[in-house]
């Protein structure tokens, strides 16, 4: 599907780009010293990242689209925000 796949990308580029970069992930190295050795230690491996990412695509493209069980997800906010405002301020 085209926009599935619209969405991997940009998810992809902006969220996943560490995992995902061929430069920085073949070779294990970043300029910067500890913080990054130890943020490339916790980075999640490309499969897992991987499956992640397919499910946020699913879960998006499914709310975008207006699909079972996401189909009334805006009503459910709008019912949320209407009780928080009859809630009393202590």
């Amino acid at each position: 599907d085209e926009a599935k796949a619209l969405i991997k990308q940009v998810l992809q580029e902006n969220f996943f780009t560490a995992v995902f970069d061929d430069a920085k992930g073949a070779s294990g190295t970043h300029s910067g010293g500890t913080r990054d050795s130890t943020l490339m230690a916790r980075m999640p491996t490309r499969d897992v990242a991987n499956k992640h990412l397919h499910k946020v695509v699913e879960w998006l493209h499914a709310v975008l689209l207006r699909r079972s069980p996401w189909k009334t997800w805006t009503n459910d906010v709008y019912d949320a925000i209407r009780c928080i405002d009859h809630l009393p301020i202590a």
